[in-house]
């Protein structure tokens, strides 16, 4: 993967519920991401595995991906 990054960079930004079942996934999965050179991002808010975590932070889902696309990070030039 880390070959894939270097030449389609990416840039993540992950977040759990505190009390959702899986939040114990969160950091390793930003650890190998991170190790194999992603750009990455988390946070755990408040809240369980449901639509009212996902939605609550959506608006700054969408800033950070407009941001994106005025700053993509560079690739193989």
């Amino acid at each position: 993967m880390r070959a894939q990054l270097r030449r389609y960079p990416l840039r993540a930004f992950l977040y759990v519920g505190r009390d959702d079942p899986f939040a114990s996934q969160l950091l390793p999965m930003v650890r190998a991401m991170t190790a194999a050179g992603a750009h990455v991002g988390w946070a755990i808010y408040p809240g369980g595995h449901s639509w009212n975590v996902w939605s609550g932070h959506l608006d700054q889902m969408l800033i950070m991906a407009g941001y994106d696309f005025e700053h993509p990070l560079a690739g193989p030039g």
